[in-house]
């Protein structure tokens, strides 16, 4: 049981149908939802997403055991994000996430800033933790970055 202003109401007793909230009268997001309005907007918005191509094939930098962190290739993540992103090297999947033990690389602007997995953003370079990987990169690695970017004609 629920109080509202004194009266006490059955739960479940409020339901959608009851409080007259239809799709028509969602005007915009700071206003109440319907269900069926949320799930057609997840819908169309996961409709203007697709997987950037733009990171895929790329030469991997030589890197050397116990040099702290180095730059694991020249290019950086190229269009901007909507997901985090993953990194395939040779086509397997790499932990990526910081500048410790477990993670073989992490993402950052300058080598110095540290992303957190999830927080990549445009522009960031990939760089290798030569003392924590389990593994060491050489020119004739390929590297991916996969990740989710808007469709350029997606009006969300």
């Amino acid at each position: 049981m629920s109080n509202i202003k004194g009266k006490q109401l059955k739960d479940g007793a409020l339901t959608q149908d009851k409080l007259n909230v239809t799709t028509d009268t969602v005007t915009d997001l700071s206003k109440v939802t319907t269900k069926e309005w949320s799930e057609q907007n997840v819908v169309n918005h996961i409709e203007t997403l697709s997987y950037s191509e733009t990171n895929l094939d790329m030469t991997a930098l030589a890197t050397t055991v116990s040099t702290g962190t180095q730059l694991a290739c020249n290019d950086g993540i190229s269009d901007a994000t909507q997901s985090m992103v993953i990194v395939r090297v040779n086509g397997v999947d790499v932990n990526i996430g910081g500048s410790t033990d477990p993670h073989d690389g992490f993402f950052s602007p300058d080598g110095i800033v540290v992303r957190t997995k999830g927080t990549e953003i445009q522009g960031d370079k990939l760089y290798w933790n030569t003392d924590t990987a389990s593994y060491q990169l050489e020119v004739t690695d390929r590297i991916d970055f996969e990740y989710l970017i808007k469709d350029s004609y997606a009006p969300f």
